[in-house]
């Protein structure tokens, strides 16, 4: 039934198309989407559940993204309401994968985003212009991105899927996810079979560790603050900004028009070229800082960042993407700020790894 432009019915609910039905109470606004059941109760916002498909007869099947990671399935839910139907097709959202967005049509999002685009780009610059948009990419778009680079890149190298090592990782994995607050992220840290001394993250959360450079590791704490050091240009989405200056006015259109399906393609567009763009040494300087301050913050010994930095100052095989010593700052700098900063910490002696564990990584 639609009464003030609010329909209100049942929809049929499955966790995936093979689970059991359950029927639930459904109200479908401009906001979004309520949904009550004898379990659950929860309201769906604008781009968090779409259209997958729709037939003449009324028949209507959404599903719910934003529910995949908490299921590990897609959940999906069925109606046959032509009233709601008639209400879709009235704003035009009846194309398969449409997310529902009652309160914008495509002409209008397209408007307001040049527009936006203009005044932002005129009173802050497009370098202020990327940062933000970054931050406003949700982070389901953002692992897609690191996916498909990683599946573009690891067909270069291979992976150690050694049971020890993938155990060993976890713990560094654990580590490095308790370095914020943001609970929701996830890492996968890989160690790669060839002997090149570097490391590069990937946005969404997974760091590659060549065993060219973790040969030249003889202290835990140096894996740790490269790992941390890593972990801040994830943490602060260096990449995003990059790959946001690459393609700003689509990726601002997608995220005005509530489109995540869009702007993850739009995104994976970018993977094959994203470790091709070089970090400034502005996001080198506040990744090294992130590595300092969150490490000294659990006492944890940062000393391992300057003799590591030590190691590798003269390495001739560094690669041009997330390179530690091409475009980023001094490395002299960075190894007396590093030096500096330890000389002033109290070291709890805290560990990740036990010292057997540390041998069988390095051997």
């Amino acid at each position: 039934m639609i009464r003030e432009g609010i329909w209100e019915s049942s929809l049929y609910f499955q966790v995936s198309e093979s689970s059991p039905v359950e029927r639930v109470s459904a109200r479908l606004s401009r906001s979004g989407l309520w949904v009550k059941s004898n379990t659950f109760e929860r309201e769906f916002f604008i781009g968090e559940f779409r259209i997958r498909e729709t037939h003449p007869n009324g028949d209507i099947l959404f599903d719910f993204p934003i529910l995949k990671r908490e299921y590990g399935t897609l959940p999906i839910a069925r109606c046959n309401d032509s009233e709601l139907l008639n209400l879709l097709n009235t704003y035009g959202y009846t194309r398969k994968g449409d997310y529902i967005d009652l309160g914008f049509k495509p002409a209008i999002a397209i408007g307001i985003s040049i527009i936006l685009f203009i005044v932002l780009f005129f009173t802050l610059g497009i370098d202020w212009i990327s940062l933000g948009v970054a931050e406003l990419i949700p982070q389901e778009a953002e692992e897609a991105l690191g996916k498909a680079a990683y599946e573009q890149v690891s067909s270069e190298f291979e992976i150690d899927t050694s049971f020890a090592t993938k155990t060993l990782m976890s713990k560094c994995e654990a580590f490095v996810g308790s370095l914020s607050p943001d609970s929701s992220r996830h890492f996968k840290i890989v160690i790669a079979e060839k002997n090149i001394k570097n490391a590069f993250a990937l946005p969404g959360g997974t760091i590659v560790v060549y065993r060219g450079i973790l040969k030249e590791m003889e202290r835990e704490p140096e894996l740790l603050g490269l790992l941390a050091h890593e972990a801040g240009h994830i943490y602060k989405k260096h990449s995003l900004k990059k790959v946001a200056r690459a393609s700003l006015f689509l990726i601002l259109y997608a995220l005005i028009f509530g489109d995540v399906t869009g702007l993850s393609a739009i995104l994976i567009q970018q993977a094959g070229g994203l470790l091709d763009l070089s970090y400034s040494r502005a996001d080198e300087t506040e990744a090294d800082e992130f590595a300092v301050t969150t490490l000294k913050s659990i006492g944890y010994d940062i000393s391992g960042l300057a003799t590591l930095f030590k190691k590798i100052k003269n390495t001739e095989n560094a690669l041009d993407w997330g390179s530690f010593l091409s475009t980023h700052p001094s490395p002299e700098a960075r190894i007396a700020y590093f030096e500096k900063e330890a000389s002033l910490q109290n070291v709890s002696g805290k560990r990740v790894l036990t010292e057997e564990e540390w041998q069988l990584l390095v051997k």
